[in-house]
């Protein structure tokens, strides 16, 4: 199932930056999209650690076109114990946003066997998101600009409710300003963002660019990490 998505997402991501983009959309409805003159196109590309040992890598592609966004990202892990694999995860998700809201969402899921489906789509003149595993079920979102877990963009971040690409829970959250400290000898702001019962996160940005550098947060009684190679 991942597999599957993960070839579709990155069909659709090279589409996009071709000057298309599908969502899951047929071909003969899919509409131009803006010109990619003036695009910006980011990359952050993450090694990541449970309890001080590589375990994976997350990988973000964000490309920006005046009040445009459209973000892929894809997640694989593997932790294991005596070089034998206890634990699996694959992620990868697809984004559209709009003037800040986000508009559109398509995720994937294998987390060690559990698998996951999560689609937001526009629906007239509201938001639907649908959970399509491991059960089904479709909700109209009150929030008619919702914010998923954007931690890519400080701005899009600061939101009383973050949508979890993951589970498509709905979860308050609140992003607090440690102030600046040095991380691996760069000079960084940390952030808290506490999302309630889904748990603290701990992010760092680049003082220098506001970029994202780092993540920290503790999971199954150890710490996950983040960190970019630069």
């Amino acid at each position: 199932m991942v597999g599957y998505h993960a070839k579709r997402a990155a069909l659709a991501f090279s589409l996009l930056v071709a000057g298309w983009v599908g969502f899951g959309t047929s071909s003969a409805n899919v509409p131009a999209a803006p010109s990619t003159v003036d695009a910006r196109s980011e990359s952050y590309l993450f090694n990541v650690y449970y309890n001080g040992k590589r375990i994976g890598e997350h990988e973000f592609r964000v490309l920006r076109n005046d009040s445009e966004i459209h973000v892929y990202s894809e997640a694989n892990f593997v932790v294991r114990l005596l070089f034998v694999p206890v634990y699996r995860y694959e992620h990868v998700a697809e984004e559209r946003w709009q003037s800040g809201c986000l508009q559109s969402l398509a995720a994937s899921t294998n987390d060690n066997g559990e698998y996951f489906e999560v689609s937001m789509q526009p629906n007239q003149d509201q938001l639907l998101l649908s959970v399509l595993a491991p059960s089904a079920s479709t909700v109209p979102l009150a929030d008619s600009c919702p914010a998923s877990y954007a931690y890519w963009d400080l701005d899009l971040l600061r939101r009383n409710e973050l949508i979890n690409s993951q589970t498509g829970a709905v979860i308050p959250a609140r992003l607090i300003d440690r102030g600046v400290e040095e991380l691996d000898g760069i000079a960084a702001r940390r952030f808290t963002l506490d999302a309630q019962s889904a748990g603290v996160i701990d992010l760092w940005y680049r003082e220098s660019d506001s970029a994202w550098i780092a993540l920290e947060t503790v999971r199954d009684g150890g710490t996950l990490s983040y960190r970019t190679e630069a």
